[in-house]
């Protein structure tokens, strides 16, 4: 485990990197002083992260959205102390500086709370998150033209809280407001599967199965996380009694869907092995056939496929952000609301599990 200080955080994200390094960026919440993008790099051999950029933001930043296309753009979503904005930056090269803007996204209708982009390189649109829209853009000849708009459809006229697209199909969007999901065709711009009630206190994040189009894990305030089947959302399909307080962020590995990261209020990360929810069951008898089921109460094996692997004790504070490395598929950051950063691998008897 290592661990760096940065200034008082909930953003982090991963940084795709063409020569293999471990990258993560960090945007900070400072009310009264100006504010800092961080580059940060872990380094295996030494089991140290070290900071190489650090890149003035004048705004407290609220979401990170760095371009997986190209490693010196990056889209944040900040308090300007009057209204949520996005703007497009491209970061200089070296040890820091100002980021310099390229592009903000002027017609919005409320305040930004995430950006989108497309997985496909070829696409130069992104899907943002407003609080009472969802709103597709085209970054094309360097200015920025909405594309579509639809506005919230939901039956509890909450405000939108965050999004995510679906890795499988550019036309696909999940949705939370409040305590409901809800899912979107980007093509229409229209809700097409909706529950009112995913949890019991409100959604806080939603993440699609990187290798199964069907899955859904969402968190929220009640604790639980839970995933779903979107062929059959009446009911979810595992739920997991996974903290002690609310949990605000949720992620699959992007290279091993059975292995899957959580972040809550409770001062602790966990990671989680959820095998009977990815590609990797490739039987359906641990599947039961109705009713949502807790982690571990079902099957002779479950505590052998499903459950904790490790929590990780290394904050002191809320924890907002993990992510997953985007180039070592057993290393994962965590972030809490004091800016430590907590660089961790999964367990190797995990690790041995699925290799061998």
């Amino acid at each position: 485990m290592a661990v760096y200080a940065c200034n008082a955080s909930r953003c982090l994200a991963p940084i795709k990197s063409d020569d293999g390094q471990t990258l993560f960026m960090v945007g900070t919440q400072l009310l009264r002083e100006a504010n800092q993008v961080y580059l940060l790099e872990y380094e295996a051999d030494s089991d140290s992260v070290q900071c190489i950029s650090t890149y003035e933001h004048q705004h407290e930043v609220w979401d990170l959205a760095p371009c997986p296309h190209n490693q010196s753009k990056l889209f944040t979503c900040y308090n300007t102390g009057t209204d949520m904005k996005a703007t497009l930056w491209e970061a200089p090269g070296g040890e820091g500086g100002s980021l310099q803007e390229l592009l903000t996204l002027d017609s919005l209708t409320s305040a930004a709370r995430r950006v989108l982009w497309s997985s496909d390189e070829s696409s130069d649109t992104v899907l943002v998150t407003e609080e009472d829209s969802l709103s597709t853009w085209s970054l094309s000849a360097g200015a920025a033209q909405l594309a579509a708009r639809s506005k919230q459809e939901s039956t509890l006229h909450a405000k939108l809280w965050s999004a995510t697209r679906s890795p499988h199909s550019q036309s696909d969007a999940a949705a939370l407001a409040a305590n409901q999901l809800s899912l979107w065709d980007l093509r229409t711009m229209k809700q097409t599967l909706t529950v009112e009630q995913a949890h019991s206190m409100p959604v806080r994040d939603v993440e699609y199965n990187p290798r199964n189009a069907n899955i859904l894990a969402t968190v929220g305030d009640d604790a639980m996380l839970r995933f779903w089947d979107i062929r059959k959302l009446d009911e979810c399909m595992m739920e997991v009694p996974a903290h002690s307080h609310a949990i605000w962020s949720v992620k699959f590995s992007p290279f091993h869907d059975r292995l899957v990261l959580t972040a809550s209020s409770d001062t602790t990360a966990a990671l989680w092995t959820a095998l009977s929810q990815s590609v990797d069951s490739n039987s359906t008898e641990n599947i039961p056939p109705s009713g949502a089921q807790t982690l571990g109460g079902w099957g002779p094996d479950k505590e052998a496929v499903d459950g904790l692997a490790c929590r990780v004790q290394g904050h002191d504070d809320s924890v907002f952000g993990v992510a997953w490395s985007a180039s070592d598929p057993w290393c994962f950051a965590s972030l809490s609301n004091d800016g430590r950063v907590v660089v961790s691998a999964v367990p190797k008897s995990e690790k041995y599990k699925i290799l061998l």
